[in-house]
Parts: structure tokens; sequence; C-alpha cells
């Protein structure tokens, strides 16, 4: 392998080394985001999920490209560097409360106005009802169970999944 060649190979790895991880943050730029999660009555929610989803079109898909999900802090604050200029999804949820998705505009050249969000309890009927659902559901499920087990001639596994 002559000079010219070993000096073509190094050139094309550098240029991939350097542009294959561009590529992969589109989303990345200079702005910033920054807000407080507070509750109904106005206390700070601390360890509130954030995902932040460039160019989103209906709801926030956590799996797409994108930064880390952030939490925010005991005052219900969180902040965020490194976000490309242009329209971005977000997503807030903490376990209790009814998820909040929005859309919002970084400007990567100008201050960043903080992000106030107002996280609603979930009503107490909406969790009682869920949770009768899901017991509901768990008995079908045994049931069909036992169902299958019975038609095998597999009677004694039947009355386990009937008594579950």
């Amino acid at each position: 392998m002559g000079s010219r060649s070993i000096t073509a190979v190094l050139l094309t790895t550098l240029l991939l080394a350097v542009g294959v991880p561009l590529w992969g943050q589109a989303w990345a730029g200079k702005g910033r985001l920054q807000g407080q999660v507070r509750d109904e009555s106005g206390k700070p929610v601390q360890g509130a999920k954030v995902v932040l989803r460039k160019d989103v079109s209906d709801h926030v898909d956590e799996s797409a490209d994108g930064p880390k999900a952030i939490l925010t802090d005991k005052n219900g604050k969180w902040s965020i560097l490194g976000l490309a200029g242009g329209e971005w999804g977000v997503l807030i949820e903490k376990e209790g409360y009814l998820i909040s998705e929005g859309r919002l505009k970084v400007n990567e050249f100008g201050p960043a106005q903080p992000v106030n969000v107002t996280l609603k309890v979930i009503p107490k009927e909406v969790i009682e009802k869920a949770e009768a659902e899901s017991a509901t559901g768990q008995a079908k499920t045994a049931i069909e169970r036992g169902n299958a087990l019975l038609t095998e001639g597999k009677y004694a596994q039947a009355r386990s999944s009937y008594e579950e």
C-alpha cells in the first residue's frame, strides 16, 4: 500500500469520525429551555420526568432521537442546554399526576423564557376505575387459562388457575 493510499484511508477515517456524531444529533444546538413544575396547590413537584423531542408532529415519542430525559429538582425546577432552534415537543410526567404535553419554540440566540407547568392530580375515581378494570382483566385471564388447562385434562392446575 502506497503513501497516497494510506493518506486517503486516514482522511476518510477522520472525516467519518468527525461527521458521524454530528448526523446522530440533529437536535443539538445552542438553545436552552428551563422551567418549573408545580401541583395544583402551588407546591413544587420533585422527580417529574421532562422529555424533549425536536419537530414533534403529534405526540412526544420518548424513543425518538433527542436529549436524555431529565428530572425536576426539589424545587420542581429543570433546565437543559444544547438544543437546536425550532419547535420542540415537551412531555412532563410523574406518577399520580395527569401527563402534561405541549410544544415550545427554542431560540438559540435569545434568552430562554421559563416554562411553568401545573400538573393535576389524577382523580381518585379514575384510579379506582383503572384498578377495578385491571382486576377484572386479571380474573378473565385466569379463567381463560383455567379453561385451557381443563380441556387438556390438567385438573389440578386448572383448579389452581381458577382460585387465583
